[in-house]
Order: structure tokens, then C-alpha cells, then sequence
């Protein structure tokens, strides 16, 4: 069964995902702080449910056919990243070195979500057995690579979606 298909972690990606207030206007009622996890946790929790579906009600695993199931964050905020290297800041204040790291806006990005047990759907997951580790089973069962697409990365990021189709991976 080939349920579900994940973008390969060799390329990319980013562990650690964070809000940042600006002065602009935006919308008044947007969530700020945990609008990520929040959205993040919403995709992971439909597209497993769908999984779910497809398995049960449609039948859709017992067939030939292949489906893809890929949680893509749409939102109209801007998507920035650092090479910022965590392990140099300074240890009580947190501070990293000056100069130590550059900050680039994006279209999109891939994030590397860690979802919970409660969002998990229960298909295609590996037998734990003595020879499975901690960091595979995370690998293959907790982590989805989620895209984050901004407003105006939706074009660039479908059309690299058929290019970038390789890197995904069975789960």
C-alpha cells in the first residue's frame, strides 16, 4: 500500500518555524503567536482524516491507483529564512554573533512538522520492531513535510511541484 508519499528531508527544509510581528497592517483578527502550529496541525489533521476516507469509505488503497496526499500551507503573509546556526548563540542571552547570518525572503518553504499521535492516521504505518529506531520512526511516521506558500509563490510553487515531484517518497 502506497498511501501517502512525503518530501524527502534531503531537501530544503526548515525545523523550526516562528512568527514575527510587523509594523505593516494586516488582518486584525489573524492569530499572530501559534498561527503556525495552529495551521500546521489543521492540514495534518484534514489530510489524514481524508486518508482515513479514501481508505475506508472508497476503497481507494485496495486499487492500482495512486493518490497523493500533501498538507501545503497557503497564506498571505511573507515567508522568510535565515542560515542562522542556533548552536553559536549565546547561551544565557540567546544572541547570536553579529553578522552571522543572512535573512531572505521566499516564496515558499518546506517545513518539517513534527504532528502529534492524536493527528496521525493509522494506514501505512511501520511494524515496530527491534530494528526500527527512534529517528526512523519519526522520519516515517511523525514528521510531514509541509509546503508554506505565500500569496504570491502560489504559481511559481505548482509549477515546481511537477519538478520536485521526485523527491517524494513512499511512507
Amino acid at each position: 500500500m502506497r498511501p501517502i508519499l512525503q518530501q524527502g528531508i534531503d531537501k530544503d527544509a526548515y525545523h523550526i518555524a516562528l512568527e514575527v510581528k510587523s509594523t505593516e497592517k494586516g488582518d486584525s483578527d489573524g492569530k499572530g503567536s501559534g498561527a503556525i502550529e495552529e495551521a500546521a496541525s489543521q492540514v495534518c489533521l484534514s489530510m489524514n482524516g481524508m486518508v482515513e476516507l479514501f481508505a475506508k469509505k472508497l476503497d481507494l488503497f485496495a486499487r492500482e491507483d495512486q493518490a497523493v496526499f500533501l498538507p501545503i500551507i497557503f497564506t498571505t503573509a511573507r515567508v522568510w529564512v535565515t542560515n542562522a546556526e542556533l548552536h553559536k548563540s549565546d547561551i544565557e542571552t540567546g544572541k547570536l554573533p553579529d553578522n552571522e547570518f543572512s535573512i531572505e525572503e521566499r516564496k515558499y518553504i518546506f517545513y518539517q512538522y513534527h504532528q502529534s499521535p492524536g493527528l496521525m492516521h493509522s494506514l501505512g504505518r511501520p511494524q515496530v520492531a527491534n530494528n526500527i529506531d527512534l529517528s526512523s520512526w519519526l522520519v516515517s511516521d511523525a514528521i510531514r513535510t509541509i509546503p508554506i506558500v505565500s500569496a504570491n509563490g502560489i504559481k511559481e510553487f505548482l509549477i515546481g511541484l511537477s519538478d520536485d515531484i521526485h523527491f517524494l517518497r513512499d511512507i
